[in-house]
């Protein structure tokens, strides 16, 4: 092949048009660029300086209430009886429903309301009669019939009355002796001047018969009188005696009657207050076992298709009780990846996964408190080191926040101005 010849062509001058169409542009538009050129530079210098945008670092956020929702489980198996329907409002204590069992339902109220009216003030006798003989309390009908024969026996106790009528008869029957006792005392007192009249007697007599003026016959029988009143007041004394220890027995006795009474009667009380509290610690066992109480007041929640009559088992949890009012907070699980720039009062943005952010917006926060210490927890990629920041919710813009509620926590963080995120950037690149 020939080789070719390449002739480098001299640059050809603008065509005339052009260069007359550049040659006439009129200054006022050159200036006019040179304004536009002008302006948006110092809008770019402005935007260094004004525009910020923060650091942010992200978490899972788990949305917490100060009274969280109970759930309520079955303790007992068998079937249900709803009282109230879902949504419904209770207050604490009130019962949700039951389990059906061998006793009866409205029964085991009554009673419970009955016995917890017992009290040491309560007239025994009325509170006896108030109650019912026949019942349907089933297991707990032993416990009650206890106690019921207890109270009838203290109630039979107080009405008979048998050792204040002993203890009256023997403090009576002490009297009476204590007043022949005084009588025989007084008896003793003539005897002794009579005895001394008899001796006074038989001293003149045995000087009249020293003198011949009596007889010895005379003097004799003198004698023989003092020597039967000395017997008789002998007898007497020991009478006296006789009638003390007769009046110190009787007295012992009534003690004894007073001290028997007060051992039967606390016996009693004690047998009374023992069944009483056996029956009531077998009600309250009954509730626990077949009634599904509210424990806090609020809304109930099914958390199960129910309906009356069906059967649930033991440890089934068939409601909760959602409160009706509560302050909602947040808590926040993130990595030591810039741990430290995190502050107490730094903004939050909150998305939650049941309310899409695109439609709902977003749930600002504060932080609270950031953990000092980590915590190893389950991930999808493996055990990860997490700390917990808790937050306070500020704003929730309109969403309904419930307890459990799960999302992703952006925390805001040094809020810095565009140029000088850009001298970082150049900094770090030199």
């Amino acid at each position: 092949m020939e080789p070719r010849n390449y002739i480098q062509r001299p640059p050809q001058p603008n065509s005339e048009e052009i260069t007359f169409l550049v040659s006439r542009i009129p200054s006022n538009i050159s200036i006019r660029i040179l304004v536009l050129i002008s302006l948006l530079l110092l809008v770019l210098i402005i935007a260094l300086f004004a525009i910020k945008y923060p650091d942010s670092y992200k978490g899972s956020v788990t949305i917490v209430a100060d009274n969280p929702s109970i759930s309520l489980v079955a303790n007992h198996q068998g079937p249900v009886v709803i009282l109230k329907k879902d949504h419904d409002a209770v207050n604490k204590g009130d019962i949700v429903a039951y389990i059906e069992n061998e006793a009866s339902f409205q029964e085991m109220l009554a009673l419970e309301k009955t016995m917890l009216n017992f009290n040491a003030d309560t007239d025994f006798a009325s509170f006896y009669h108030s109650l019912p003989k026949i019942v349907h309390v089933g297991e707990i009908n032993n416990n009650y019939f206890t106690f019921l024969n207890a109270l009838q026996q203290y109630v039979l106790f107080s009405k008979n009355d048998l050792y204040d009528k002993q203890q009256k008869l023997l403090d009576n029957l002490a009297s009476k002796q204590e007043k022949q006792l005084h009588l025989q005392k007084d008896r003793v007192k003539l005897i002794n001047r009579n005895d001394k009249l008899g001796y006074n007697k038989l001293t003149r007599d045995s000087l009249l018969r020293d003198a011949q003026i009596i007889s010895q016959q005379q003097f004799e029988d003198t004698e023989q009188n003092y020597l039967s009143a000395l017997q008789y007041n002998n007898t007497t004394k020991q009478e006296i005696h006789k009638l003390d220890q007769e009046i110190l027995s009787t007295k012992n006795k009534s003690t004894e009657a007073r001290i028997l009474k007060t051992e039967k009667e606390e016996k009693l009380i004690s047998d009374l207050y023992n069944s009483y509290n056996d029956l009531i610690n077998k009600i309250r066992a009954w509730k626990r076992a077949f009634l599904i109480i509210a424990p806090i007041g609020g809304k109930v929640q099914f958390l199960s298709f129910l309906k009356n009559n069906q059967y649930i088992n033991h440890q089934d949890p068939i409601f909760a009780i959602v409160p009706a009012s509560n302050k909602v907070n947040g808590q926040m699980l993130i990595s030591d990846f810039g741990l430290g720039k995190i502050k107490q009062s730094q903004d939050v943005l909150i998305r939650l996964n049941n309310f899409p952010h695109e439609e709902y917006g977003v749930i600002k926060a504060k932080v609270i408190k950031v953990s000092f210490l980590g915590n190893t927890v389950k991930t999808v990629n493996g055990d990860e080191k997490k700390y917990m920041v808790d937050l306070a919710i500020t704003a929730a813009g309109g969403t309904i926040l419930s307890d459990g509620v799960v999302g992703e926590g952006e925390i805001l963080t040094d809020n810095k101005r565009l140029y000088e995120r850009v001298l970082e950037k150049v900094i770090l690149n030199f």
